[in-house]
């Protein structure tokens, strides 16, 4: 009968309203939803307000992958305890979002950090990744890490050359420190004009002079981070290549830095 059928679809609608109403505590609306870098995102807001949100409230914890995610968050973010809220925890792997709300989660530390990454991914509109893992991989088994980074970078995107030995000089001592490999070397070079020039690096496990300033060929596997227009982070061949206009390099550095030693950063603070 038509008008069983009606009744029995708007009962349905109804009780899925109420759940969501449930969840969220707010009154039920249009939803709003996306995926990024293989995470499932959904939001109650339009997503593109998201992107203003440059100010949030971090929750401390005490748990390692969470605190991870909030340092990465923290270092591209202004600290404001009336902006939205960010709550990082255990549990089905998406980013939830309602009006003054984000919540990040994964399933394993992991899959949160997946998570974590997809969310500064989404505010800044960068493409990401799905595969982080294999990112990790490159540089954990490489033996022969390069870093080639754009010499015409300003501001906070200037740091991203010390920022980025330092995470590869982390990789190198804590695998010579294992005693599984006898060494591990790291090539810094700058990239000027399309032209990669070798830089100097003294580190407790390395010394390397530059002899020369002749210019090397740039087509090398490795760490590799451009101004560009494509704003996103991707693998081509043995190549991470970060390609962003200037205002999002910082962001997808520090994005990397976590992808490739999640611990790396608690490591620099003391923490476990």
């Amino acid at each position: 009968m038509p008008g069983k059928k009606f009744n029995y679809a708007l009962s349905v609608i109804i009780l899925l309203s109420l759940l969501w109403m449930v969840y969220t505590g707010l009154p039920s609306k249009r939803l709003h939803l996306a995926n990024v870098g293989g995470v499932s995102v959904v939001s109650t807001i339009p997503i593109e307000e998201v992107r203003a949100w440059k100010k949030l409230a971090l929750l401390r914890s005490s748990d390692p992958a969470i605190t991870t995610c909030n340092f990465e968050i923290a270092a591209v973010s202004k600290g404001d305890r009336y902006a939205p809220v960010i709550k990082i925890s255990k549990g089905e792997t998406g980013i939830y979002i309602t009006k003054n709300k984000v919540e990040i989660k994964g399933k394993n530390d992991e899959e949160l950090l997946k998570a974590c990454h997809a969310f500064l991914c989404l505010r800044d509109n960068i493409t990401c990744p799905s595969d982080w893992n294999t990112i990790k991989t490159i540089f954990w088994e490489s033996r022969e890490l390069n870093l080639i980074v754009d010499a015409n970078l300003s501001g906070t995107a200037a740091t991203s050359y010390a920022e980025l030995l330092g995470v590869l000089s982390y990789v190198q001592s804590a695998r010579m420190d294992l005693g599984r490999e006898s060494k591990i070397y790291i090539h810094p070079y700058l990239r000027i004009d399309k032209k990669c020039f070798p830089q100097p690096l003294h580190n407790f496990h390395q010394n390397l002079s530059v002899n020369s300033s002749s210019p090397q060929n740039c087509e090398i596997p490795g760490l590799h981070i451009y101004r560009g227009r494509k704003n996103a982070i991707y693998m081509e061949g043995g190549k991470v290549i970060l390609e962003a206009e200037e205002s999002k390099i910082h962001t997808g550095v520090v994005i990397l830095r976590d992808a490739i030693a999640p611990d790396y950063i608690r490591a620099i603070y003391g923490m476990k």
